[in-house]
């Protein structure tokens, strides 16, 4: 923990250097580094010994032989597979560079030939004259030449930390912006004509979809199952298979067989031929291999060109277990089944297909899901060689079997907490509320943003709430009993319940234009959290003023914005807090978590409202709340003349001018509790009683 420390607190001054001279690029690099939120250096240094367990592999020429030998198996390099027919090309002109170009991201990793992406968007008419004249130079010799054609590969660590295996690597293509300008004049149109042919339940890689619809159509149903008056429990199965490479198992020859009859003009095909033909890999420097298997990860065309070659399977499952059972996403595939039976001839169709297409599916990592309405132990550990499971992260989401979503509050508690541990090694002065705002949205709401429909459609938003407003006001290190909805309104940030109501109305349109039907649970979930979306699009359309710059401006805000109404419930945190110690003659605390009379119940509303034993002295707070606020200026949020009043309160000298109004026991308490409630109040709120003037 000190050299971490140490670490971090040097950064920290060097991020106040760079601030001060106004370099906000690096100011923001180097503060990504401090919390921990940059990506981690995803460079394979080492790996685990596949010949000897325990032993790791860390000598770079050792490294470099162990893993080109493996790719070069992986992509077939030696393969004695002939280079493909590449029959005429025809030029590309000014206009079509353009359009072909907008197709293409940029800032994006240097390839073998080190040309930077950024010579693609560069519109200077002698520039891109030059383009197309290299472009069609290429297309009428039918040849890419080397460095060109030769793609760096990238390997990335699916274990995220820890040291790899040989199969827990993930090969990532960075090519040349040559190739991809190439990939993006056929993409136009592999776009225009396979998108409308591959099979609806195929929502992977096609315009306007995304995993969000994905996720909501399969939950949807698997709610529509649990709620039907028929539905027994252990008679349904979540089937979801795992292919093994999945990606660069393509067989080439079958690929371009599939898409003789699609409809994509032979110039299109010659293109594919010519990138196929040019494709060559290099490893940690080694020498440039051919790539005779699989759609590379990372190129533009693959996630299409996968789509089509898996299309066949997709409709078979779809015309066999019908639509609304049949979900796809790429190769991530899930079905649900009536009865082990249907189990099995979903494994038995896919095994065929498996083999016929040079696929492997990966049993181990392949699960049968139970759908109950309350999880009961596996009674069976396997079928078919493929493992019953109590719950599986499908696309992220941990599903369990009754949908209770119980393995997604650790997962996202872990997130946070970390988030929350790193912030707070950052001075305030250094990095300001806003920033730290920014800091929240990107790297702690986002996970929300993902997760708050299917919360929502499993009836947990209530579960997760506190986790995501507990992590906001910790990012901007404010009290943690400060009022959700009047901070949400302040600073602009939704509630849970407003960003899974926008995201569920709008999947559900789409989910409804592509599918022409819609789980019945997912739309009465969305019909019930429609005002949430309307509020959230409302929201959206306010610039808060000063947009929580200052963290004593947002408790400005607050005090403002609150008002002190006569019901205990709708004072703000200070005032009720305020009470809660004169009454109780009790320091403030942050929340009440247990009632300080009866000692049971744990919530705010049982102590104000419900607590029998507590009768009384609700009684008298509730009728000396407005003279009790007035006298100690909390009404006029003059919190300076609390101060004052508060320390200088004397039952003697204000005996004869409160009793009319009954105040004479609150002030007793107020007398009793005073030093104490001044001190941990300040300590509570870390703020300066010279400076601090809101009643939050």
């Amino acid at each position: 923990m000190g050299k971490i420390c140490f670490k971090k607190f040097f950064l920290i001054d060097e991020a106040n250097a760079r601030k001060l001279e106004g370099n906000w690029k690096e100011f923001h690099r180097i503060v990504r580094n401090v919390l921990g939120l940059r990506k981690s250096a995803t460079s394979i240094r080492e790996i685990e010994d596949p010949t000897e367990q325990g032993h790791v592999i860390n000598d770079p020429v050792q490294l470099r032989a162990i893993l080109s030998n493996k790719y070069k198996e992986h992509f077939m390099s030696d393969s004695p597979r002939k280079p493909f027919f590449v029959g005429p090309i025809d030029p590309i002109s000014p206009e079509e560079l353009d359009l072909s170009v907008a197709l293409i991201s940029s800032n994006k990793g240097l390839g073998v030939d080190c040309i930077p992406d950024t010579i693609l968007q560069d519109d200077r008419p002698e520039v891109r004259g030059k383009l197309v004249s290299f472009v069609n130079l290429l297309f009428r010799k039918t040849e890419i030449p080397t460095p060109y054609n030769c793609a760096r590969l990238h390997l990335l660590n699916k274990l995220k930390s820890g040291t790899p295996g040989l199969e827990d690597l993930r090969p990532i293509m960075i090519s040349s912006p040559i190739i991809k300008l190439i990939e993006s004049i056929a993409l136009k149109e592999l776009k225009e004509k396979l998108e409308s042919q591959i099979c609806s339940t195929q929502t992977g890689f096609i315009t306007g979809l995304g995993t969000q619809v994905h996720i909501l159509r399969l939950v949807g149903k698997m709610k529509d199952i649990q709620d039907d008056p028929s539905f027994k429990s252990g008679n349904w199965f979540a089937f979801f298979v795992d292919f093994k490479s999945a990606f660069d198992r393509v067989n080439h020859t079958l690929l371009f067989q599939k898409l003789l009859d699609t409809g994509v003009s032979a110039r299109t095909i010659n293109i594919l031929k010519l990138l196929y033909n040019s494709y060559h890999f290099s490893l940690l420097e080694d020498q440039p291999r051919r790539i005779k298997s699989g759609v590379a990860q990372g190129s533009l065309v693959s996630p299409l060109l996968f789509d089509w070659y898996v299309n066949d399977l997709v409709s078979n499952l779809t015309r066999h277990f019908g639509i609304g059972h049949t979900f796809a996403y790429a190769d991530d595939v899930a079905l649900l089944c009536l009865g082990h039976s249907e189990v099995r001839a979903a494994i038995s169709m896919i095994e065929t297909w498996s083999r016929e297409n040079g696929a492997l599916i990966n049993k181990k990592k392949c699960g049968i899901l139970p759908i109950r309405r309350r999880e009961v132990p596996l009674s069976r550990k396997e079928l078919e060689g493929i493992p019953f499971v109590q719950t599986y992260k499908y696309l992220g989401v941990p599903l369990d079997s009754s949908l209770t979503l119980k393995y997604l509050e650790p997962y996202l508690e872990e997130k946070l907490k970390k988030f929350s541990q790193r912030i707070r090694l950052v001075l305030r002065s250094i990095v300001g509320t806003k920033t730290k705002l920014a800091l929240w949205q990107n790297y702690a709401r986002c996970h929300f943003d993902y997760f708050s429909p299917t919360i929502a459609l499993c009836g947990q938003t209530g579960k997760f709430a506190s986790l995501f407003t507990k992590s906001l006001k910790k990012a901007l290190d404010l009290p943690l009993h400060i009022p959700n909805d009047p901070l949400s309104k302040i600073i602009g940030v939704p509630s849970l319940h407003q960003i899974a109501g926008y995201h569920l109305v709008n999947t559900t349109g789409t989910i409804r234009e592509r599918f022409t039907q819609c789980p019945t649970s997912l739309d009465r979930t969305a019909a019930a959290l429609s005002h949430y979306a309307e509020e959230y699009r409302a929201l959206r359309d306010v610039v808060p003023v000063k947009a929580a710059s200052h963290r004593s401006y947002i408790l400005d805000l607050l005090a403002e914005g609150l008002g002190y109404e006569h019901d205990l419930l709708g004072l703000s945190t200070g005032a009720f807090l305020t009470l809660r110690c004169l009454h109780t003659s009790e320091g403030p605390v942050g929340s009440i978590r247990r009632c300080p009379t009866c000692r049971v119940e744990a919530t705010q509303k049982h102590f104000l409202n419900k607590c029998p034993i507590n009768e009384e002295g609700r009684e008298l707070i509730r009728q000396s709340t407005p003279a009790a606020i007035k006298i100690l200026a909390i009404e006029n949020k003059d919190f300076a003349t609390f101060f004052t009043n508060i320390r200088n309160l004397s039952v003697e000298t204000t005996n004869q001018e409160t009793a009319e109004e009954g105040l004479e026991p609150i002030l007793k308490a107020a007398v009793k509790a005073a030093t104490m409630f001044v001190s941990k109040t300040l300590q509570a709120c870390a703020v300066d009683p010279n400076t601090l003037n809101s009643a939050g």
